[in-house]
């Protein structure tokens, strides 16, 4: 996973985080955040593939 892969992961999970942190304690559901981690993950995956085959149209364009 690539910088912006993990910088998502990252921005994700902190969202996560705020929506369950109450006062000063944080309160979580451990089976909704492993939904946020899956969906985190599925998503990542999804934006590392598009910026790849950008990456790729773009090296394919400066080769022509």
């Amino acid at each position: 996973m690539g910088s912006v892969g993990r910088y998502l992961v990252f921005k994700t999970m902190w969202v996560a985080a705020q929506k369950y942190k109450i006062g000063d304690s944080l309160i979580v559901n451990h089976e909704e955040l492993e939904n946020w981690i899956d969906v985190t993950v599925e998503y990542c995956k999804i934006i590392q593939g598009r910026i790849e085959k950008e990456v790729d149209f773009k090296k394919s364009k400066a080769k022509s």
